[in-house]
């Protein structure tokens, strides 16, 4: 009995990639968007594939700082393939990965006001 097993990625990989979706979606599915008119236009999907992971690949190099080229390869792959999931099979939400991986900006302590008043 022979098993195929699926390659299995860092954890690391999946953590960068899972940030990038929950907190860029929007620049993403663009580039999905456009990538699914590509396929239409011209009916090749395997051209459709190669727009999507070079785009995945520029947004992963400038919103990282990972040198390894390999590396930015695979956040780049697990990229598409969270996006497959989120927008065509429908396994994950959006709002599960902004819940755990959504940039939270810290709040401000005092305002620009409360520190002028208090200089009185």
């Amino acid at each position: 009995m022979v098993m195929i097993l699926g390659r299995i990625k860092p954890r690391f990989i999946k953590n960068v990639a899972k940030y990038i979706v929950a907190n860029y979606f929007d620049l993403l599915k663009d580039i999905w968007d456009k990538a699914e008119e590509i396929r239409q236009l011209t009916g090749d999907p395997k051209l459709a594939g190669e727009f999507r992971f070079n785009s995945y690949k520029k947004v992963v190099n400038r919103l990282t700082n990972i040198r390894s080229k390999k590396v930015r390869n695979k956040v780049a792959g697990a990229i598409i393939r969270l996006m497959h999931q989120i927008l065509i099979l429908e396994r994950i939400t959006l709002e599960e990965l902004r819940a755990k991986y959504y940039l939270k900006l810290p709040e401000t302590v005092g305002t620009t006001e409360s520190s002028e008043s208090s200089a009185e």
